[in-house]
């Protein structure tokens, strides 16, 4: 054990000295604070070879100092050497080297060493991102569970009553017809425009092949919508961020539908934001005015998670505002844990520990989110949360974006060609139940109109014809 503690000193020595030994280019680099989009101006069109060889420095240097996954890079084989050196011999016949042209080896090059859906690059109008995503393909085949293998119930392509044989990991529970079945399917990734998959299925020991088709589109709205019937409430929130107005409308909610029977919430279109907006409305939610201790399990939950941060003088002067902010207005937990990042240089670790609920909830009722590929980050954060620390709590739509992994993400802007990066600077691990890419994976899958769905498991038939008119 001795051994151990002096190996990973020398180790976090190591990495400070790293960090020291850098060339200092912060001066190339402006960082934006999180309530701030940089302009679509790029400052430059056509570089000479020397300015992209600049360029890709000053991205080396961000990345090294500032980006938490760095090292993770380096062990799938980055070589930021040959990043730079690479692009001198692409290049070299060049009088001028286009904007998109080095935007496109920036991309190829770093691509294969990063799976972050955080992790986005913006050049001009052009829009980058680095994370290989995996949707649900859905065919229209339904079954049901049988003594010997499972029965086709329902499907354009397989007879009814036909008895097949597959693999668990292509069974998606659903409502078909008002009833708790299975839809048969395949998680896989996608292109742009890749949205079929052949499923290899079983049939009387002959193979066939099935149709299956990924639906993108999401019928949900941005404007932030609270629909309420006498046992259920559907609250409808496009970004949990607290400098919007519905913030202040939404914590309050917790307090007044605490006895409902169903809470439904909708993240379809919720890209994330900040875990503060949902604290005060989980604590009316699930304790009421009572009972001050469950105020503080949301917080420990995400506060016990294991994590990995780097500090960097690029990070320090985004950071301090966040510090200020969280000061201003009382949340002392926040504030603490970024004044650790202030106070610290290079790498830091905390380990986790468990919390649990050791008593009874007020809200008893079921707690339902509607996910789609683009629920993530903090949308994520709060659905594993709630999962975890509640009963009854279930998702309903598609598996969600898979940007969990890395996070508290900060925008970068390269001065010397007006290229945006942004760039996680904390890591997190959840035990391997969570893949970068893949999401959360449904308890009901539903691909287009899902108010079956909310009928059987709320019973709510006035909500179901209010929703169907909504959407």
């Amino acid at each position: 054990m001795k051994y151990k503690k002096i190996e990973l000193i020398l180790i976090l020595g190591l990495l400070g000295l790293n960090l020291f030994a850098m060339e200092d280019r912060s001066d190339h680099i402006v960082g934006y604070q999180w309530y701030e989009e940089p302009e679509r101006v790029d400052l430059k069109k056509d570089f000479t070879l020397n300015e992209c060889v600049e360029n890709l420095k000053d991205i080396v240097y961000l990345l090294e100092s500032s980006y938490i996954g760095f090292d993770e890079m380096e062990k799938r084989g980055f070589d930021k050497e040959a990043f730079i050196k690479n692009s001198e011999s692409l290049f070299s016949n060049a009088k001028t080297i286009k904007l998109e042209k080095l935007s496109e080896y920036i991309f190829n090059s770093l691509k294969p060493y990063i799976n972050d859906g955080h992790f986005y690059m913006r050049s001009g109008e052009n829009n980058y991102e680095f994370c290989v995503k995996k949707v649900i393909y859905l065919s229209d085949t339904y079954v049901i569970k049988t003594k010997t293998g499972y029965k086709v119930v329902d499907s354009t392509q397989i007879p009814k009553e036909t008895e097949i044989s597959i693999s668990d990991e292509n069974l998606f529970k659903t409502i078909h017809n008002g009833k708790e079945v299975f839809r048969l399917g395949v998680l896989a990734s996608n292109g742009e425009r890749d949205y079929t998959r052949l499923l290899p299925v079983s049939v009387n020991d002959e193979n066939i092949r099935l149709r299956c088709i990924y639906f993108p589109k999401t019928l949900s709205s941005n404007e932030f919508t609270v629909i309420e019937t006498k046992n259920s409430v559907y609250i409808n929130i496009p970004i949990f961020d607290t400098h919007e107005e519905h913030f202040e409308v939404f914590k309050k909610l917790g307090k007044k539908y605490w006895n409902k029977k169903n809470l439904i919430i909708d993240l379809r279109q919720n890209p994330g934001g900040e875990n503060l907006y949902f604290y005060d409305f989980l604590y009316d939610l699930y304790s009421g005015e009572d009972d001050e201790s469950i105020r503080t399990i949301y917080n420990d939950y995400l506060g016990n998670i294991k994590t990995k941060n780097i500090s960097s003088p690029l990070i320090k002067q985004l950071i301090k505002p966040y510090y200020d902010y969280y000061m201003s207005i009382g949340e002392k937990l926040f504030a603490d844990e970024l004044l650790k990042v202030l106070n610290s240089s290079g790498i830091t670790y905390k380990g986790n520990s468990t919390v649990k609920i050791e008593k009874k909830t007020k809200f008893k009722g079921n707690l339902i989110f509607l996910t789609s590929k683009k629920s993530a980050s903090c949308s994520e954060d709060i659905i594993m949360a709630s999962k975890d620390l509640f009963n009854k709590v279930y998702t309903v739509g598609t598996n969600t974006s898979g940007s969990l992994l890395f996070g508290n993400v900060f925008t970068y802007g390269l001065k010397n060609s007006g290229i945006i990066l942004k760039v996680c600077q904390t890591q997190y691990f959840y035990n391997d139940v969570f893949e970068e890419g893949r999401g959360i994976m449904p308890d009901y899958v539903v691909s287009g109109s899902f108010e079956d769905t909310i009928k059987f498991l709320t019973n709510d038939k006035e909500m179901v014809k209010k929703l169907a008119i909504l959407n």
